[in-house]
């Protein structure tokens, strides 16, 4: 009787069977495409007549523009991805805007229209930057990359660059908050250790010659221990050090090994850049071989 949860349910549904589609051809594709595109059009059917929240109508739609799609129906799939852009700027919601404008560009490069995509990948970017949309960003760029290889080398390197430093970014936040946590924790333990150090020190006051007494034979027992280890702290200081002559001559190697590759990809990215105009097909075929080689080797170091 809920229909709204029936709603979601047929959404979810929906996107399990395109999902499945993408594994199968023939008949079975067919079949399956076509259920996705009866159950996430009766989805949003439930959402507007059950007065669902603009968001989740806006969701909605995007399934049936990915279904349509699948169908071979991209000019329905596109007229359906405007209405929910036209929505989502009523709503004044940036988040799905950028969402859209993501979804659009990927279905114009399976389409093969690369420029068109890659404004529809421009919108996104701008559009998850200034919302700070960071998964979004992300897809934006790797779309945006992905398009104008087609037709423009230059700016997919550049987009290349950008996804890359994003990823850094994201990879460093995460870090230094990981860092924050631990030292949170840090100083809560330290603060409890102190506190149990004052506990100690007040239960001493109250049996002084007793702890005295004990506090000797305790002493005695350090003593001991500190001489062990001593002796095994001489030992773990030696193995560490054997250790770390080892990381250090494997970071040397490793990284010898990846710089010169680097540079042997860069050496023919800078021919091929500087000669690009005079060069034969058959010469920069040759050249892109050397790329995928020096690309391959670099990947299995």
């Amino acid at each position: 009787g809920d229909y709204l949860d029936m709603a979601t349910y047929l959404q979810n549904l929906a996107d399990i069977y395109l999902a499945q589609a993408e594994t199968l051809d023939g008949d079975l594709r067919d079949e399956k495409v076509a259920k996705a595109v009866e159950l996430s059009k009766k989805a949003l059917d439930y959402s507007l007549d059950h007065g669902d929240q603009p968001n989740k109508i806006i969701q909605r739609m995007l399934v049936v523009a990915h279904a349509c799609f699948a169908d071979g129906r991209a000019d329905e799939a596109f007229g359906i991805l405007h209405e929910a852009a036209a929505s989502a700027r009523a709503e004044d919601d940036l988040f799905l805007q950028a969402e859209i404008e993501v979804v659009e560009g990927k279905l114009r490069s399976q389409l093969g229209h690369y420029q068109e995509a890659e404004e529809h990948f421009d919108n996104a970017i701008a559009m998850a930057k200034e919302g700070h949309y960071t998964e979004c960003l992300q897809n934006a760029y790797q779309g945006a990359f992905d398009a104008s290889r087609h037709f423009n080398l230059e700016r997919a390197i550049d987009y290349y660059e950008q996804s890359v430093a994003l990823k850094d970014s994201i990879f460093n936040e995460k870090q230094q908050e990981l860092i924050r946590d631990y030292q949170v924790r840090y100083d809560l333990a330290e603060k409890e250790h102190q506190l149990e150090i004052q506990q100690k020190n007040n239960s001493l006051m109250a049996a002084e010659i007793t702890i005295l007494i004990v506090l000797a034979a305790m002493l005695l027992v350090i003593l001991i221990i500190l001489m062990s280890l001593v002796h095994v702290k001489k030992k773990q200081n030696k193995t560490l050090e054997r250790l770390y002559d080892t990381q250090n001559r494997i970071l040397s190697v490793a990284s010898h090994d990846v710089k010169t590759s680097v540079l042997a990809q860069n050496m023919v990215l800078k021919l091929a850049n500087e000669h690009f105009d005079n060069m034969e097909r058959d010469d920069l075929k040759e050249k892109l071989a050397l790329l995928k080689m020096g690309s391959d080797e670099l990947k299995d170091k």
